[in-house]
Protein backbone atom coordinates (compact mmCIF):
# COMPACT_ATOMS: atom_id res chain seq x y z
CA UNK A 1 0.00 0.00 0.00
CA UNK A 2 1.24 3.40 -0.76
CA UNK A 3 1.97 5.80 2.01
CA UNK A 4 0.74 8.91 0.72
CA UNK A 5 2.61 12.14 2.15
CA UNK A 6 -0.78 13.17 4.42
CA UNK A 7 -0.30 9.68 6.31
CA UNK A 8 3.56 9.74 6.54
CA UNK A 9 2.91 13.30 8.18
CA UNK A 10 0.18 11.59 10.47
CA UNK A 11 2.10 9.07 11.58
CA UNK A 12 4.90 10.59 12.26
CA UNK A 13 2.71 13.11 14.61
CA UNK A 14 1.30 10.04 16.23
CA UNK A 15 5.24 8.76 17.06
CA UNK A 16 5.77 12.60 18.48
CA UNK A 17 3.04 12.18 20.94
CA UNK A 18 3.32 8.91 21.90
CA UNK A 19 7.40 9.60 22.65
CA UNK A 20 6.49 12.98 24.64
CA UNK A 21 3.68 10.95 26.45
CA UNK A 22 6.30 8.62 27.59
CA UNK A 23 9.59 10.70 28.43
CA UNK A 24 7.05 12.90 30.21
CA UNK A 25 5.67 9.87 32.22
CA UNK A 26 8.98 9.39 34.07
CA UNK A 27 9.23 11.82 37.44
CA UNK A 28 12.03 14.86 36.84
CA UNK A 29 14.88 14.16 39.88
CA UNK A 30 16.20 17.72 40.78
CA UNK A 31 19.63 18.36 41.86
CA UNK A 32 18.42 19.15 45.62
CA UNK A 33 16.31 16.24 45.48
CA UNK A 34 19.21 13.81 44.68
CA UNK A 35 20.95 15.62 47.53
CA UNK A 36 17.86 14.61 49.79
CA UNK A 37 17.24 10.78 48.63
CA UNK A 38 21.33 10.79 49.34
CA UNK A 39 21.35 12.42 52.91
CA UNK A 40 18.77 9.68 53.84
CA UNK A 41 21.87 6.60 53.82
CA UNK A 42 24.70 8.24 55.34
CA UNK A 43 23.74 8.86 58.66
CA UNK A 44 23.64 12.67 58.79
CA UNK A 45 20.72 14.71 60.60
CA UNK A 46 20.10 11.28 62.71
CA UNK A 47 17.07 11.24 65.40
CA UNK A 48 18.19 11.03 68.49
CA UNK A 49 15.14 10.21 70.72
CA UNK A 50 15.51 10.72 74.25
CA UNK A 51 12.68 8.79 77.17
CA UNK A 52 12.24 8.55 80.38
CA UNK A 53 10.25 6.34 82.52
CA UNK A 54 7.25 3.91 81.32
CA UNK A 55 4.02 3.85 83.03
CA UNK A 56 5.25 5.93 85.22
CA UNK A 57 4.57 9.70 86.75
CA UNK A 58 5.44 13.13 85.25
CA UNK A 59 5.88 14.98 82.52
CA UNK A 60 8.69 12.90 80.96
CA UNK A 61 6.96 9.38 81.74
CA UNK A 62 4.90 8.40 79.06
CA UNK A 63 2.49 5.16 78.85
CA UNK A 64 3.46 1.70 77.65
CA UNK A 65 0.76 1.70 75.05
CA UNK A 66 2.33 5.79 73.86
CA UNK A 67 5.95 3.72 73.57
CA UNK A 68 4.54 1.03 71.20
CA UNK A 69 3.06 3.22 69.29
CA UNK A 70 6.10 5.05 68.68
CA UNK A 71 7.89 1.62 68.07
CA UNK A 72 5.48 0.90 65.49
CA UNK A 73 5.96 4.04 63.40
CA UNK A 74 9.54 3.39 62.91
CA UNK A 75 9.43 -0.58 62.48
CA UNK A 76 10.18 -1.14 58.21
CA UNK A 77 10.79 2.17 57.83
CA UNK A 78 13.88 3.26 59.99
CA UNK A 79 17.30 1.66 61.02
CA UNK A 80 17.25 1.84 65.14
CA UNK A 81 20.05 1.23 66.84
CA UNK A 82 21.65 1.96 70.24
CA UNK A 83 24.15 4.96 70.05
CA UNK A 84 27.17 2.71 70.21
CA UNK A 85 26.33 1.03 67.36
CA UNK A 86 25.16 3.87 65.31
CA UNK A 87 28.56 5.63 65.92
CA UNK A 88 30.29 2.56 65.38
CA UNK A 89 28.39 2.27 61.70
CA UNK A 90 29.02 6.03 61.16
CA UNK A 91 32.94 5.88 61.76
CA UNK A 92 32.95 3.16 59.53
CA UNK A 93 31.05 4.91 56.28
CA UNK A 94 28.19 2.40 56.69
CA UNK A 95 26.01 2.79 54.17
CA UNK A 96 22.14 2.70 55.60
CA UNK A 97 19.14 1.12 53.80
CA UNK A 98 16.81 3.42 55.61
CA UNK A 99 16.84 6.56 57.87
CA UNK A 100 18.72 5.97 61.14
CA UNK A 101 17.06 6.39 64.47
CA UNK A 102 18.58 6.44 68.30
CA UNK A 103 16.60 5.09 71.44
CA UNK A 104 18.28 6.07 73.91
CA UNK A 105 16.57 6.27 78.15
CA UNK A 106 17.69 8.90 80.78
CA UNK A 107 17.84 7.58 84.30
CA UNK A 108 17.41 3.57 84.69
CA UNK A 109 13.80 3.65 85.78
CA UNK A 110 12.79 -0.09 86.82
CA UNK A 111 10.00 0.53 83.72
CA UNK A 112 13.59 -0.29 81.21
CA UNK A 113 13.26 -4.16 82.56
CA UNK A 114 9.45 -4.72 83.26
CA UNK A 115 8.67 -2.50 79.86
CA UNK A 116 10.96 -1.11 77.36
CA UNK A 117 13.45 -4.15 76.87
CA UNK A 118 11.33 -6.86 76.31
CA UNK A 119 9.31 -4.37 73.94
CA UNK A 120 12.85 -3.54 71.93
CA UNK A 121 13.42 -7.36 71.83
CA UNK A 122 10.19 -7.94 70.28
CA UNK A 123 10.59 -5.31 67.34
CA UNK A 124 14.62 -6.00 67.56
CA UNK A 125 15.96 -2.99 68.03
CA UNK A 126 18.88 -1.62 69.56
CA UNK A 127 18.83 0.88 72.49
CA UNK A 128 21.38 2.86 75.22
CA UNK A 129 20.56 3.17 78.98
CA UNK A 130 21.86 5.92 80.66
CA UNK A 131 21.73 5.04 84.27
CA UNK A 132 22.99 7.02 87.26
CA UNK A 133 24.34 4.70 89.80
CA UNK A 134 22.76 6.39 93.06
CA UNK A 135 19.75 4.87 91.88
CA UNK A 136 20.75 1.35 91.97
CA UNK A 137 22.67 1.66 95.64
CA UNK A 138 20.26 -0.89 96.98
CA UNK A 139 19.60 -3.39 93.56
CA UNK A 140 22.41 -5.52 93.07
CA UNK A 141 19.63 -7.04 90.60
CA UNK A 142 19.87 -4.47 88.71
CA UNK A 143 23.01 -4.94 87.67
CA UNK A 144 22.94 -8.53 87.02
CA UNK A 145 19.95 -8.25 84.79
CA UNK A 146 22.27 -5.37 83.08
CA UNK A 147 25.30 -7.51 82.46
CA UNK A 148 23.47 -9.91 81.12
CA UNK A 149 21.29 -7.79 78.14
CA UNK A 150 22.69 -8.76 74.23
CA UNK A 151 25.09 -6.52 73.08
CA UNK A 152 22.04 -4.79 70.58
CA UNK A 153 21.67 -2.60 74.25
CA UNK A 154 24.29 -0.48 75.25
CA UNK A 155 25.23 1.00 78.71
CA UNK A 156 26.21 4.50 79.29
CA UNK A 157 26.50 6.55 82.36
CA UNK A 158 24.54 9.48 83.54
CA UNK A 159 26.72 10.28 86.57
CA UNK A 160 26.79 9.09 90.29
CA UNK A 161 23.70 11.14 91.61
CA UNK A 162 22.54 12.73 88.41
CA UNK A 163 24.06 16.19 89.72
CA UNK A 164 24.13 19.70 88.01
CA UNK A 165 27.82 18.94 86.17
CA UNK A 166 28.07 22.99 85.26
CA UNK A 167 27.70 23.87 89.34
CA UNK A 168 30.13 20.80 90.32
CA UNK A 169 32.96 21.73 87.41
CA UNK A 170 32.99 25.42 89.15
CA UNK A 171 32.47 25.32 92.51
CA UNK A 172 33.98 21.41 93.66
CA UNK A 173 36.38 19.77 90.94
CA UNK A 174 37.06 17.05 93.23
CA UNK A 175 32.98 15.61 93.28
CA UNK A 176 33.18 16.22 89.33
CA UNK A 177 35.89 14.48 89.25
CA UNK A 178 33.85 11.71 90.57
CA UNK A 179 31.31 12.04 89.12
CA UNK A 180 32.14 11.96 85.68
CA UNK A 181 35.01 9.51 85.43
CA UNK A 182 34.04 7.19 88.64
CA UNK A 183 31.10 6.81 87.36
CA UNK A 184 32.27 5.30 84.42
CA UNK A 185 34.87 3.21 86.29
CA UNK A 186 32.14 1.42 88.41
CA UNK A 187 29.49 0.68 85.34
CA UNK A 188 32.27 -0.84 83.44
CA UNK A 189 33.24 -2.87 86.29
CA UNK A 190 29.69 -3.79 87.18
CA UNK A 191 28.32 -4.59 84.04
CA UNK A 192 31.87 -6.15 82.80
CA UNK A 193 31.65 -4.15 79.45
CA UNK A 194 33.38 -0.94 78.24
CA UNK A 195 31.37 2.44 78.57
CA UNK A 196 31.83 4.88 75.83
CA UNK A 197 28.57 7.02 75.95
CA UNK A 198 27.51 9.96 78.37
CA UNK A 199 24.45 11.61 78.84
CA UNK A 200 24.55 15.33 80.46
CA UNK A 201 22.65 15.31 83.56
CA UNK A 202 19.66 18.10 82.83
CA UNK A 203 21.67 17.99 79.52
CA UNK A 204 23.83 21.25 80.93
CA UNK A 205 27.26 21.04 79.11
CA UNK A 206 29.51 23.48 78.10
CA UNK A 207 32.77 23.74 76.25
CA UNK A 208 35.01 22.67 79.33
CA UNK A 209 32.68 19.96 80.43
CA UNK A 210 33.10 18.44 76.68
CA UNK A 211 36.53 18.39 77.12
CA UNK A 212 36.60 16.81 80.37
CA UNK A 213 34.23 14.23 79.21
CA UNK A 214 35.97 13.33 76.53
CA UNK A 215 39.89 13.39 79.16
CA UNK A 216 37.49 10.77 81.34
CA UNK A 217 37.12 8.78 78.21
CA UNK A 218 33.74 8.83 77.22
CA UNK A 219 33.78 9.05 72.69
CA UNK A 220 30.00 9.56 72.85
CA UNK A 221 28.19 12.57 74.46
CA UNK A 222 24.96 13.57 74.13
CA UNK A 223 22.23 16.53 75.30
CA UNK A 224 19.18 17.44 74.87
CA UNK A 225 19.51 20.50 72.83
CA UNK A 226 15.93 19.13 70.90
CA UNK A 227 17.53 18.70 67.31
CA UNK A 228 19.02 16.13 64.84
CA UNK A 229 22.49 15.27 64.74
CA UNK A 230 25.18 17.45 63.61
CA UNK A 231 25.55 17.21 59.76
CA UNK A 232 29.92 16.97 59.84
CA UNK A 233 29.91 15.14 63.19
CA UNK A 234 32.20 17.71 64.31
CA UNK A 235 30.71 18.69 67.60
CA UNK A 236 32.04 17.08 70.51
CA UNK A 237 27.85 16.26 71.94
CA UNK A 238 25.02 15.07 69.71
CA UNK A 239 21.94 16.78 69.73
CA UNK A 240 18.25 14.50 71.30
CA UNK A 241 14.84 15.04 71.40
CA UNK A 242 13.20 14.65 74.12
CA UNK A 243 9.75 12.47 73.97
CA UNK A 244 7.07 13.77 76.69
CA UNK A 245 3.92 14.80 77.39
CA UNK A 246 1.38 15.45 75.82
CA UNK A 247 0.76 13.30 72.94
CA UNK A 248 4.48 11.71 72.52
CA UNK A 249 2.85 9.66 69.38
CA UNK A 250 2.00 12.69 67.53
CA UNK A 251 5.05 14.46 68.98
CA UNK A 252 7.69 11.83 67.31
CA UNK A 253 5.19 11.69 64.07
CA UNK A 254 5.96 15.20 63.81
CA UNK A 255 9.66 14.91 64.46
CA UNK A 256 10.06 12.05 61.86
CA UNK A 257 8.19 14.07 59.24
CA UNK A 258 10.05 17.05 59.33
CA UNK A 259 13.26 15.36 59.31
CA UNK A 260 12.59 12.90 56.44
CA UNK A 261 10.11 14.54 54.38
CA UNK A 262 11.40 12.68 51.75
CA UNK A 263 9.85 9.71 52.62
Amino acid sequence: MKVTPTKRIFFINIWLIFTFVLINSYPVVSREQKKIKLKKYDGKNTIIFCFHDIDGEGKYSITSDEFTGILDLLRGKYEVYSLKDWYEKVQSGYTFQRPPVVLTFDDGYESIFSIVIPELKRYSFGATFFIYLERYADSSIAYTEIAALPDIFEIGSHSLTHADMEKLYKNNLNTFYKEIFLSRKKLEYLVGKPVISWAWPYGYYNKDLLLMAKRAGYEIQVNTDYKTTNDEFSESTFSRYTVQNPDPVDQVKEILAKNHLYR
